[in-house]
């Protein structure tokens, strides 16, 4: 059974309050017999607090520490890809988000993670492209019809 204070966590995030998340994620990550896929899942949603709270540079170590644990994580390496856009980490970004949709080219999110960093990298032409390719496949998608 997961622990309690994921829900908590994501009640939280869910609710508005990233700050009261981000503290019931430094408690769940302190406790030492927290098992590495909650452990995982606890980063990734403290990533989530420290976007919503504006503050990229600490939301990327958690992602990274996330990946650490759970190397094929698909919507990490998508939302680790949105981050390091964020920062005019561009190729890196790139790089990552097409791993992502390697990994699992179904999830809408995830595939939208590569046109998402084409277009954050100013490569308009690329993205166009690549949004219109999940347009074709995705027709009813407000993201890729937002982008372009």
């Amino acid at each position: 059974m997961p622990d309690p204070r994921l829900a908590e966590l994501d009640a939280r995030l869910k609710g508005g309050d990233p700050a009261g998340a981000r503290a019931v994620a430094d408690a769940l990550l302190a406790a030492p017999s927290l098992p590495s896929a909650e452990r995982a899942v606890a980063f990734i949603l403290r990533s989530r607090a420290h976007e919503l709270l504006r503050n990229l540079p600490a939301a990327i170590p958690d992602v990274e520490c996330a990946l650490a644990l759970n190397p094929n994580d698909s919507h990490a390496l998508a939302r680790y890809s949105l981050y390091l856009s964020a920062l005019g980490e561009h190729d890196a970004a790139l790089k990552h988000a097409t791993l992502a949709q390697a990994l699992d080219p179904i999830s809408a999110t995830v595939r939208t993670a590569p046109a998402m960093a084409l277009f954050y990298a100013r490569r308009y032409d690329d993205a166009i492209v690549a949004f219109l390719q999940l347009s074709d496949t995705e027709p009813l998608s407000a993201v890729e019809h937002f982008a372009l």
